[in-house]
Protein backbone atom coordinates (compact mmCIF):
# COMPACT_ATOMS: atom_id res chain seq x y z
CA UNK A 1 0.00 0.00 0.00
CA UNK A 2 2.76 2.44 0.96
CA UNK A 3 4.79 1.73 -2.19
CA UNK A 4 1.72 2.30 -4.36
CA UNK A 5 0.96 5.52 -2.50
CA UNK A 6 4.58 6.64 -2.96
CA UNK A 7 4.32 6.07 -6.71
CA UNK A 8 1.07 8.00 -6.96
CA UNK A 9 2.58 10.84 -4.92
CA UNK A 10 5.73 10.98 -7.05
CA UNK A 11 3.76 10.86 -10.30
CA UNK A 12 1.52 13.67 -9.04
CA UNK A 13 4.55 15.86 -8.30
CA UNK A 14 6.05 15.10 -11.73
CA UNK A 15 2.70 15.83 -13.37
CA UNK A 16 2.50 19.19 -11.60
CA UNK A 17 5.96 20.40 -12.60
CA UNK A 18 5.48 19.17 -16.18
CA UNK A 19 2.01 20.62 -16.74
CA UNK A 20 2.29 23.92 -14.89
CA UNK A 21 4.50 25.77 -17.43
CA UNK A 22 2.57 24.50 -20.47
CA UNK A 23 -0.98 24.61 -19.09
CA UNK A 24 -3.01 27.01 -21.22
CA UNK A 25 -6.79 27.20 -21.61
CA UNK A 26 -7.95 29.44 -24.49
CA UNK A 27 -11.63 29.59 -23.49
CA UNK A 28 -10.98 31.07 -20.01
CA UNK A 29 -11.33 34.83 -19.58
CA UNK A 30 -7.54 34.82 -18.99
CA UNK A 31 -5.69 32.01 -20.75
CA UNK A 32 -2.31 31.96 -18.97
CA UNK A 33 -2.03 32.69 -15.25
CA UNK A 34 -5.58 31.88 -14.12
CA UNK A 35 -5.60 28.30 -15.53
CA UNK A 36 -2.15 27.73 -14.04
CA UNK A 37 -3.47 28.93 -10.68
CA UNK A 38 -6.39 26.48 -10.83
CA UNK A 39 -4.03 23.64 -11.80
CA UNK A 40 -1.56 24.51 -9.04
CA UNK A 41 -4.27 24.68 -6.40
CA UNK A 42 -5.92 21.42 -7.51
CA UNK A 43 -2.73 19.35 -7.71
CA UNK A 44 -1.25 20.85 -4.54
CA UNK A 45 -4.38 19.85 -2.62
CA UNK A 46 -4.13 16.35 -4.11
CA UNK A 47 -0.42 16.04 -3.27
CA UNK A 48 -0.92 17.37 0.26
CA UNK A 49 -3.81 14.96 0.86
CA UNK A 50 -1.70 12.04 -0.34
CA UNK A 51 1.13 13.15 1.95
CA UNK A 52 -1.24 13.26 4.93
CA UNK A 53 -2.54 9.77 4.13
CA UNK A 54 1.02 8.49 3.82
CA UNK A 55 2.03 10.07 7.15
CA UNK A 56 -1.06 8.62 8.84
CA UNK A 57 -0.38 5.11 7.51
CA UNK A 58 3.28 5.26 8.52
CA UNK A 59 2.45 7.00 11.82
CA UNK A 60 5.17 9.49 11.04
CA UNK A 61 4.48 13.21 11.45
CA UNK A 62 7.77 15.07 11.12
CA UNK A 63 8.47 18.68 12.05
CA UNK A 64 11.28 20.30 10.09
CA UNK A 65 12.48 23.09 12.33
CA UNK A 66 12.92 26.01 11.60
CA UNK A 67 11.65 25.77 8.02
CA UNK A 68 8.11 24.76 8.96
CA UNK A 69 7.85 27.68 11.36
CA UNK A 70 9.15 30.15 8.78
CA UNK A 71 6.75 28.98 6.07
CA UNK A 72 3.78 28.88 8.46
CA UNK A 73 4.65 32.35 9.73
CA UNK A 74 4.86 33.72 6.21
CA UNK A 75 1.51 32.14 5.27
CA UNK A 76 -0.09 33.50 8.44
CA UNK A 77 1.09 37.02 7.57
CA UNK A 78 -0.29 36.60 4.03
CA UNK A 79 -3.67 35.41 5.37
CA UNK A 80 -3.91 38.33 7.81
CA UNK A 81 -2.94 40.77 5.05
CA UNK A 82 -5.73 39.39 2.87
CA UNK A 83 -8.30 39.54 5.69
CA UNK A 84 -7.54 43.20 6.39
CA UNK A 85 -7.03 44.11 2.74
CA UNK A 86 -9.05 46.89 1.11
CA UNK A 87 -10.14 44.41 -1.57
CA UNK A 88 -10.30 40.85 -0.21
CA UNK A 89 -11.34 39.35 -3.56
CA UNK A 90 -8.22 40.65 -5.32
CA UNK A 91 -6.07 39.53 -2.39
CA UNK A 92 -7.53 36.03 -2.52
CA UNK A 93 -7.59 35.46 -6.29
CA UNK A 94 -5.27 38.16 -7.64
CA UNK A 95 -6.32 40.58 -10.35
CA UNK A 96 -6.53 40.26 -14.11
CA UNK A 97 -3.14 39.42 -15.59
CA UNK A 98 -1.45 39.02 -12.17
CA UNK A 99 -3.05 35.97 -10.57
CA UNK A 100 0.34 34.68 -9.43
CA UNK A 101 0.35 37.22 -6.56
CA UNK A 102 -2.81 35.80 -4.96
CA UNK A 103 -3.20 34.25 -1.53
CA UNK A 104 -4.38 31.00 -3.15
CA UNK A 105 -1.05 30.68 -4.95
CA UNK A 106 0.90 31.23 -1.74
CA UNK A 107 -1.17 28.62 0.08
CA UNK A 108 -0.69 26.19 -2.82
CA UNK A 109 3.08 26.66 -2.72
CA UNK A 110 3.02 26.17 1.05
CA UNK A 111 1.15 22.87 0.64
CA UNK A 112 3.72 21.79 -1.96
CA UNK A 113 6.55 22.61 0.45
CA UNK A 114 5.05 20.60 3.32
CA UNK A 115 4.38 17.67 0.97
CA UNK A 116 7.66 17.53 -0.96
CA UNK A 117 9.84 18.07 2.11
CA UNK A 118 8.37 14.89 3.58
CA UNK A 119 7.80 12.82 0.46
CA UNK A 120 11.07 10.85 0.39
CA UNK A 121 14.34 10.46 2.25
CA UNK A 122 16.24 9.97 -1.01
CA UNK A 123 16.61 12.81 -3.55
CA UNK A 124 14.35 12.28 -6.56
CA UNK A 125 15.44 13.82 -9.87
CA UNK A 126 12.33 12.79 -11.80
CA UNK A 127 10.47 16.06 -11.12
CA UNK A 128 13.49 17.99 -12.42
CA UNK A 129 13.53 15.83 -15.53
CA UNK A 130 9.81 16.43 -16.04
CA UNK A 131 10.35 20.18 -15.62
CA UNK A 132 13.19 20.12 -18.15
CA UNK A 133 11.08 18.19 -20.68
CA UNK A 134 8.33 20.77 -20.25
CA UNK A 135 10.86 23.53 -20.85
CA UNK A 136 12.10 21.76 -23.99
CA UNK A 137 8.56 21.55 -25.36
CA UNK A 138 7.99 25.24 -24.61
CA UNK A 139 11.25 26.16 -26.35
CA UNK A 140 10.34 24.25 -29.50
CA UNK A 141 6.91 25.90 -29.60
CA UNK A 142 8.61 29.26 -29.04
CA UNK A 143 10.74 28.80 -32.15
CA UNK A 144 7.66 27.81 -34.13
CA UNK A 145 5.77 30.87 -32.92
CA UNK A 146 8.56 33.28 -33.88
CA UNK A 147 9.45 31.70 -37.22
CA UNK A 148 5.81 31.21 -38.24
CA UNK A 149 4.91 34.72 -37.03
CA UNK A 150 1.98 33.57 -34.88
CA UNK A 151 1.62 36.82 -32.91
CA UNK A 152 4.47 35.90 -30.51
CA UNK A 153 2.32 33.20 -28.90
CA UNK A 154 3.80 30.97 -26.20
CA UNK A 155 2.42 28.79 -23.39
CA UNK A 156 4.28 30.36 -20.47
CA UNK A 157 3.15 33.98 -20.61
CA UNK A 158 1.24 36.42 -22.83
CA UNK A 159 4.54 37.80 -24.17
CA UNK A 160 7.87 36.51 -25.43
CA UNK A 161 9.59 38.56 -22.74
CA UNK A 162 7.94 36.37 -20.10
CA UNK A 163 9.14 33.30 -21.99
CA UNK A 164 12.72 34.60 -21.99
CA UNK A 165 12.62 35.23 -18.23
CA UNK A 166 11.35 31.69 -17.71
CA UNK A 167 14.08 30.10 -19.83
CA UNK A 168 17.09 32.02 -18.46
CA UNK A 169 17.25 30.39 -14.98
CA UNK A 170 16.02 27.04 -16.32
CA UNK A 171 18.95 27.02 -18.74
CA UNK A 172 21.49 27.01 -15.91
CA UNK A 173 19.48 24.52 -13.89
CA UNK A 174 19.73 22.12 -16.82
CA UNK A 175 23.54 22.38 -16.82
CA UNK A 176 23.66 20.86 -13.33
CA UNK A 177 21.49 17.85 -14.13
CA UNK A 178 22.64 14.39 -15.17
CA UNK A 179 20.29 14.08 -18.16
CA UNK A 180 23.11 14.87 -20.57
CA UNK A 181 21.29 14.40 -23.88
CA UNK A 182 18.13 16.28 -22.85
CA UNK A 183 20.17 18.98 -21.08
CA UNK A 184 22.40 19.53 -24.09
CA UNK A 185 19.50 19.80 -26.54
CA UNK A 186 17.54 22.10 -24.24
CA UNK A 187 20.54 24.31 -23.42
CA UNK A 188 21.40 24.82 -27.09
CA UNK A 189 17.81 25.60 -28.12
CA UNK A 190 16.99 27.74 -25.08
CA UNK A 191 20.14 29.84 -25.42
CA UNK A 192 19.38 30.50 -29.08
CA UNK A 193 15.78 31.45 -28.30
CA UNK A 194 16.80 33.83 -25.51
CA UNK A 195 19.15 35.67 -27.87
CA UNK A 196 16.50 35.62 -30.58
CA UNK A 197 13.96 37.28 -28.27
CA UNK A 198 16.65 39.75 -27.15
CA UNK A 199 15.00 40.89 -23.92
CA UNK A 200 17.48 42.86 -21.80
CA UNK A 201 16.46 41.61 -18.30
CA UNK A 202 16.72 37.97 -19.42
CA UNK A 203 20.15 38.65 -20.92
CA UNK A 204 21.13 40.29 -17.63
CA UNK A 205 20.03 37.18 -15.70
CA UNK A 206 21.97 35.07 -18.20
CA UNK A 207 25.13 37.13 -17.75
CA UNK A 208 24.85 37.33 -13.96
CA UNK A 209 24.38 33.58 -13.65
CA UNK A 210 27.30 32.96 -16.02
CA UNK A 211 29.58 35.07 -13.82
CA UNK A 212 28.39 33.21 -10.71
CA UNK A 213 28.96 29.78 -12.29
CA UNK A 214 32.39 30.81 -13.61
CA UNK A 215 33.43 32.05 -10.16
CA UNK A 216 32.11 28.82 -8.62
CA UNK A 217 34.04 26.77 -11.18
CA UNK A 218 37.42 28.47 -10.72
CA UNK A 219 37.12 28.45 -6.92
Amino acid sequence: MNSRLDRILNYSICLLVFLLPIFWVPFFFEAWEFPKQILLLSLSLLIFTLSLIKAFLQRSFKILWPFDALVLGFLLIAVLASIFSVDRIFSLFGFYGRFSDSLLNLISLGLIFFSVSRSSKEPDVRPLKAFLLSGLLITILGYYSILARHSNFNLVAPSLEGLAMFLAPLLFLSLNLDFKRISLIFSFLALGLIFLIDYTPSLFVLGLTSVFLFDLFIS
